[in-house]
């Protein structure tokens, strides 16, 4: 569990639920809501993270998981330009902002309006991104799972895709404690289930050496609960488990916490093959990319993908062998 302290950022979920469900007795409770909600973001937020001012080790706003990243404002307005002005008055005005010490770095924001796109391809940006639905790439054809796809067509397989961009081992868990009726029947007739799920959604990139132990302690007990079920919803379907892979981020204390995890991966019952994404052929031996390899800090481009494919035994992962 963990700890609610003044500085910890499950202390201000508390403040601003219980705030929230004050308002909802009381209309006339709004603004110790909406005061609760910005003093949240007053405190959890990646300049204050960055303060140097944490009283801890873990448990206030200098720990990476306790950052706000997105905030959204709801309105309404007859045109774009309308909501534009209404945007651009939520702005932090420079007086505001010489007037707080811990804002003085914080470059004056420019909030934009914003509208559903009206191309599908804009709308699949602006969603979290996932390795294993060739992120990073081009497009989806050069993931590296799409390749697998092919291999896999050409001994007989059909193959589908279930990836969701951004997602944890605690999404998936609970995806899979009420398992919707259309994706249970997709495993009962799975032959082949490969889960690959990443390090990197889970914080480890920021996450200090006692921070990354905690976190490592939790993805594997995750991880293994995830093996667990997917073992009793299809307990003759061969299971393989992508293992972790590079991130620019990664410094020597990540990168033992992906060897650890690697090999705790080989050791479980219930998984069949791991895809060892640490091969030299992506990896530079420190727990990040080889040089041009990679879009961004956390996922691979083109070639990056081809040489993630290239790290598979593809016998060995659809059981040929």
């Amino acid at each position: 569990m963990a700890e609610r302290l003044p500085t910890s950022s499950i202390y201000a979920a508390d403040e601003v639920l219980e705030a929230y469900q004050r308002w909802e007795q009381d209309p006339g409770m709004r603004r110790d809501y909406e005061e609760a909600v910005l003093k949240s973001l007053y405190w959890h937020n990646w300049y204050t993270g960055h303060s140097g001012e944490c009283p801890r080790q873990a448990s206030c706003s200098r720990f990476f998981l306790s950052h706000a990243f997105w905030v959204g404002i709801g309105g309404y307005g007859s045109t774009e330009s309308e909501l534009q002005s209404r945007a651009e008055n939520m702005a932090l005005g420079s007086a505001q902002a010489r007037g707080n010490r811990s804002l003085r770095k914080t470059p004056a924001a420019r909030p934009r309006a914003l509208r559903s796109p009206a191309d599908p391809a804009d709308a699949h940006r602006a969603l979290p991104r996932s390795v294993c639905t060739g992120s990073g790439a081009t497009c989806a054809e050069k993931g590296w799972a799409h390749m697998l796809a092919q291999e896999a067509a050409a001994q007989g397989f059909s193959y589908e895709n279930r990836g969701v961009g951004g997602t944890t081992v605690g999404y998936w868990n609970m995806a899979l404690s009420s398992v919707p009726e259309e994706l249970l029947q997709a495993l009962k007739a799975a032959d082949v289930v490969v889960l690959s799920l990443s390090l990197g959604n889970e914080g480890l990139a920021m996450a200090q050496p006692h921070e990354a132990l905690a976190l490592e302690k939790r993805y594997a007990a995750g991880l293994r609960d995830l093996t667990r079920r997917l073992r009793k919803l299809r307990p003759r379907a061969r299971l393989v488990l992508g293992g972790p892979y590079p991130n620019n981020g990664y410094e020597l204390h990540h990168l033992q916490v992906l060897e650890r995890i690697r090999e705790q991966m080989s050791s479980w019952e219930e998984v069949d093959h791991v895809i060892d994404f640490l091969q030299p052929c992506i990896h530079d031996g420190k727990g990040r990319w080889l040089p041009e390899t990679w879009e961004d800090d956390g996922h691979p481009n083109d070639q990056g993908h081809r040489l993630m494919f290239e790290c598979l035994d593809v016998n060995a992962v659809l059981g040929m062998n």
